[in-house]
């Protein structure tokens, strides 16, 4: 029987976000970071409990941290593509696009010697505006994405409601239906849904306990929960960004970081596995 769900990472360092981004002096990040602890943490983890997933990577990311891309692989895990510069893709073309793939991918195949073939756009940044995205996904061989957040998340810029709950063949024509005779399957990330009403959350701002309600309502209806997790989600806030503006939003982002805790209890609690598995098993 197939894993009822899907683990996800985005592989990128905290001076990565988006959010954040204009704060960090970029020439002075390496200091840093503390990415390669806390990937350590989560192969561990999925191992502990008989789990995998998939590692979406940055490819600046895997081209700094090569070592990295290979335990994560030699561990039985998924290899996914996050893009090169971590660049929306809003403020892409269709040609840097490609590029940003093309040049991820030579990073990943020179490391495992396979391509991925999953990918997640930064922020979820795959929209009605940027559906082209899905038509170069699909020339460069993708089968797999997991770019659409399906609740309007408009205080951070991005997500839709109009977006199905669980996996579907997606379409650059309307990215928010089912398309059936597309090859390309697209895996939304979790969110709740009581009597219709749908709410977001994150694993690390809700718990084990509203995590494991979101997870048992999506299942019940047949479907996956996909839950996604940053390296960075996993470690303290680095000193160094304590300086920054403590705004509202700021206080969102961080709260209940680290919360490795969290995942060790749902790893025990779940069954989790990556998505080009999940797919297989499905077949």
């Amino acid at each position: 029987m197939a894993a009822r769900n899907i683990f996800t990472v985005d592989v990128e360092e905290f001076h990565d976000r988006i959010a954040y981004v204009r704060w960090i002096d970029q020439n002075g990040v390496h200091e840093y970071a503390s990415i390669k602890k806390a990937i350590k943490t989560i192969i561990k983890l999925l191992e502990e409990t008989g789990n995998s997933g998939t590692f979406f990577f940055l490819g600046k990311t895997a081209e700094r941290h090569p070592d990295l891309v290979k335990r994560v692989f030699d561990a039985g895990h998924e290899i996914g593509s996050h893009g090169y510069s971590h660049t929306e893709l809003q403020n892409l073309t269709p040609k840097r696009f490609d590029a940003e793939l093309a040049r991820t991918e030579r990073i990943i195949k020179k490391i495992t010697g396979t391509r991925p073939t999953s990918f997640r756009a930064p922020k979820f940044s795959l929209t009605k505006e940027t559906s082209w995205a899905v038509d170069v996904l699909k020339k460069r061989g993708y089968t797999n994405d997991s770019s659409v957040f399906p609740f309007s998340m408009f205080l951070f810029g991005y997500g839709s409601s109009k977006a199905p709950l669980g996996p579907y063949p997606i379409s650059s024509k309307d990215i928010y239906a089912p398309d059936t005779i597309s090859t390309m399957v697209e895996y939304p990330e979790a969110i709740g849904n009581i009597i219709g009403i749908r709410f977001p959350f994150k694993v690390r701002h809700m718990g084990t306990l509203i995590t494991s309600i979101v997870i048992r309502m999506l299942n019940r209806k047949g479907l996956p929960a996909t839950l996604g997790v940053h390296p960075w989600e996993l470690t303290p806030v680095p000193e160094a960004y304590k300086d920054m503006p403590l705004t509202f939003k700021r206080l969102l982002r961080d709260y209940n970081i680290p919360c490795d805790r969290t995942y060790a209890k749902l790893f025990k609690k779940f069954s989790f596995t990556s998505i080009e598995r999940y797919r297989s098993e499905m077949r």
